[in-house]
């Protein structure tokens, strides 16, 4: 095997050099990025994919020095773990570095075929938002489940290793999304909130912001009640938080953008929305949305009698809380659009009484999970 660390050492200066050079490719490769999403005005997926892949690849650069650390050290030990990840790093490198010089490629040509177009306002960025929101989305939930079957069955790990691989992964998965973010927030500084969004944007972000609302409680709903009959779905204790912000994630920008390539306003252009309509339909929603919660909260008072199910379950607990606080919000909303349409209208629309009629069952969830919380351990 020979002096590894010795060589490691010898080759260390050239190394060093060698991705500080990568690393100014890098920062150039992302500022060119940054540019381009503000100068061109159409939205390109080739762009949003080089953003997230060049975020994440220039974090994977900065940890590439502890991965080469520990091998020097462990590699007379035997072939180490750390060069898988190596392995996936380099070629996370590469494939970042020859799709950046396809998209100057394609860049250089469609400047000189002036072949850009302008939409609307700021919809470049806005697109551009969706698609990193789903790859960040993908990779977070992807990242997760193949670190936590790793974790359980080749690659044993102690708690501790646990907690720390669930924080990298989750910095490593959610940092372009926030990155795309602020830059969305900085250019928006100088205009008015109302002004963030065109009636289009917002009208998208609102029906994604109910389909992910419903999804994901439907999809927490079922991995809670998987997890009663397959134990090995107790490894989701350790993980169910991040595992929820990139579901929530995926639902949210996969819907937007959806709902944006679909086409025109669902409403008539020559027409305004009807209020009344939408405020009737969420009422309803929150009436059907308030039961749903009774029903699953006295159904798993029947699987506590009939299984044993305990309350001191941190995953029944944050299941009914996620549950309460969709119909809390989704109540509130209600109540507010359907008393303004009611004050307008001189007369009780019809969502005001859907939602008077949810304020029973939702009211005792509440107050059962509060007298739940004050007479537990007593």
């Amino acid at each position: 095997m020979g002096n590894v660390e010795g060589f490691m050492n010898k080759f260390s200066i050239p190394v060093a050099l060698v991705y500080c050079i990568f690393i100014l490719f890098h920062l150039s490769a992302m500022f060119t990025l940054i540019l381009q999403l503000n100068f061109f005005k159409r939205e390109n997926f080739l762009r949003a994919f080089l953003f997230f892949t060049g975020t994440v690849s220039l974090l994977m650069l900065l940890g590439d020095f502890a991965l080469a650390s520990d091998i020097s050290k462990e590699y007379l030990f035997g072939l180490p773990g750390e060069f898988n990840i190596l392995f996936v790093s380099q070629a996370l490198h590469f494939v970042f570095y020859i799709l950046m010089i396809v998209l100057l490629v394609f860049t250089r040509k469609s400047i000189l075929k002036k072949s850009e177009e302008v939409v609307l306002k700021d919809d470049s960025i806005f697109i551009n938002a969706q698609y990193i929101g789903i790859m960040s989305g993908v990779s977070g939930l992807i990242l997760f489940t193949i670190f936590s079957v790793l974790s359980l069955t080749v690659y044993p790990l102690p708690p501790w290793a646990i907690d720390a691989g669930v924080v990298v992964i989750s910095l490593v998965a959610v940092i372009p999304y926030v990155l795309i973010v602020l830059y969305w927030l900085v250019i928006k500084l100088n205009e008015r909130i109302s002004g963030w969004y065109d009636e289009k944007q917002y009208q998208d972000i609102t029906r994604a912001s109910l389909v992910t609302l419903i999804a994901s409680v439907i999809i927490m709903a079922l991995i809670f009640i998987a997890q009663y009959f397959v134990s090995s779905l107790n490894f989701f204790n350790e993980i169910w938080f991040p595992f929820y912000i990139f579901l929530v994630l995926l639902l949210f920008s996969a819907s937007t953008l959806y709902f944006n390539k679909k086409g025109p306003d669902l409403v008539s252009r020559e027409s305004n929305i009807d209020l009344s309509k939408r405020n009737k339909n969420l009422g309803l929603a929150v009436l059907i949305g308030g039961y749903l919660t009774l029903a699953f909260w006295l159904l798993t008072i029947l699987l506590s009698v009939e299984i044993g199910l305990g309350w001191e379950s941190y995953i029944a607990m944050g299941f009914f809380g996620l549950l309460m606080i969709a119909s809390g919000i989704l109540f509130l909303l209600s109540l507010i659009f359907n008393i303004i349409e009611s004050r307008e209208n001189k007369r009780i629309s019809r969502g005001l009484i859907f939602t008077i009629a949810s304020f029973p069952p939702i009211a005792f969830s509440y107050l059962a999970i509060f007298i739940k919380a004050l007479t537990e351990g007593h």
